[in-house]
């Protein structure tokens, strides 16, 4: 079986969405939904970097 991706390819066209919780599975917990499209196919994005502790 081939693995399954959510990602599709319209085109040249790519984006990505990422989804961010803090204080997860708790009454404090805050989401935040990014989104970015790309505009080419070599093009890359440095979205962020977070800290686990």
């Amino acid at each position: 079986m081939q693995p399954r991706s959510r990602w599709s390819r319209v085109g040249w066209i790519a984006g990505l969405t990422l989804r961010l919780s803090t204080g997860w599975a708790t009454p404090r917990q805050q989401d935040q939904t990014v989104t970015l499209r790309l505009s080419g196919k070599d093009e890359s994005v440095l979205v962020g970097e977070f800290e686990v502790k």
